[in-house]
């Protein structure tokens, strides 16, 4: 190890208490199996594996850990303070609601933007342990440069990421749920935070470069990380697992694929006869949990059919299951004047009284 000043010592703690706490971290999330939530890992904890391995690159800034004092350590890593945050905040991103909204699609392009993440990390690392240092002058300008445009180009994504996300979450939700709380929407409306913040404790500490700012920089991501997986481990989804077993079958929720197949008239009229029969007559807008993929086994028609019909017909499922929930508790609060406003939502299917305000805000 190379030390020159207390300075380098204590970068060196702090590097190594970051290292162990992403290890731990990481052990944590992927041995970690919470009772009864372990049998449904995919639905209950999606991105678990990708959370693993973005901090288990944390181990990719050891260098600088044993030769606080090198100047290509320093470089490799401010390097990796600039490149790490936005591509696995991106990664992150695209794989939680990838898996959520069923948009496997945007991982592809960042397996191959992996590429000059892991050609540049290779380049720096390998420089680290070479006699003298290798990038200085003019070839210090280019590293940094092209270091800067690949980490700006993964914030692109992660943004863009984040404006497809508020696109498509409301589509997704209104087409698929009844009861918008069963997709863990403010949950990953609150914990987008911690991407923001990693991505600007590391880029600030890479602009500085100084040791006293990386130390401190290591500290709070060490916070940070450790927040960040306190918040994963508990599952935020409203399905118990009980209601989840209680169904045929667990299918995972997917966004609307169209069929080349047209529906004749006559078709669309027998589906619409068996949806008003299941949802209106045998009163499934009861089960707050209602999804339309459970709607769809129940009635036996194929998922894109019913989708189809329920938004030509009925105004789509999110609007259609909730105005019969809004008629019950209207019938159900002139049967019942003393019945509480919470009494009524959980008796028409829209499991709390917020959930009810917040659907008769929507829909009146």
């Amino acid at each position: 190890m190379v030390y020159t000043s207390l300075q380098d010592i204590f970068l060196s703690v702090t590097l190594a208490v970051y290292m162990a706490c992403c290890v731990t971290c990481s052990a944590i999330k992927f041995y970690f199996r919470f009772k009864p939530f372990n049998k449904y890992m995919d639905y209950y904890y999606p991105s678990r594996k990708t959370i693993v391995y973005c901090f288990l690159t944390g181990l990719l800034m050891f260098p600088a850990a044993f030769m606080p004092g090198e100047a290509d350590a320093l470089i490799q890593l401010r390097q990796q303070l600039m490149l790490t945050s936005p591509f696995f905040c991106a990664f992150i991103m695209c794989r939680f609601y990838g898996s959520m909204l069923d948009y496997h699609v945007w991982i592809k392009p960042l397996w191959f933007m992996s590429i000059p993440y892991a050609v540049l990390t290779a380049i720096s690392i390998v420089f680290c342990f070479i006699p003298g240092t290798q990038i200085e002058g003019p070839a210090y300008r280019w590293f940094f440069g092209v270091t800067g445009l690949v980490a700006v180009t993964y914030m692109g994504c992660f943004m863009f990421a984040l404006i497809i996300r508020r696109r498509a979450l409301k589509r997704f939700s209104e087409e698929n749920y009844s009861n918008l709380e069963d997709f863990p929407e403010k949950y990953a409306t609150d914990v987008i935070w911690f991407p923001y913040l990693h991505v600007a404790i590391s880029w600030l500490a890479a602009f500085l470069g100084s040791p006293a700012a990386l130390s401190l920089c290591m500290l709070s991501l060490s916070v940070v990380n450790v927040a960040f997986l306190i918040s994963t481990l508990t599952p935020h989804r409203s399905l118990s697992v009980s209601d989840l077993e209680a169904r045929e079958k667990f299918v995972r929720p997917q966004t609307r694929k169209r069929s080349d197949e047209t529906l004749s008239t006559d078709r669309k009229d027998e589906i619409l006869r068996i949806i008003r029969l299941r949802v209106e007559d045998e009163k499934a807008y009861l089960d707050c949990h209602l999804t339309l993929s459970s709607l769809s086994r129940a009635c036996g028609v194929n998922r894109s059919y019913l989708s189809q019909v329920m938004s030509e017909r009925l105004g789509g499922f999110f609007v259609y299951v909730n105005r019969c929930r809004l008629d019950h508790a209207s019938a159900l609060k002139a049967e019942n004047p003393a019945s509480s406003v919470e009494e009524v939502a959980v008796a028409s299917g829209f499991g709390s009284r917020q959930s009810y305000y917040n659907v008769r805000r929507q829909l009146n």
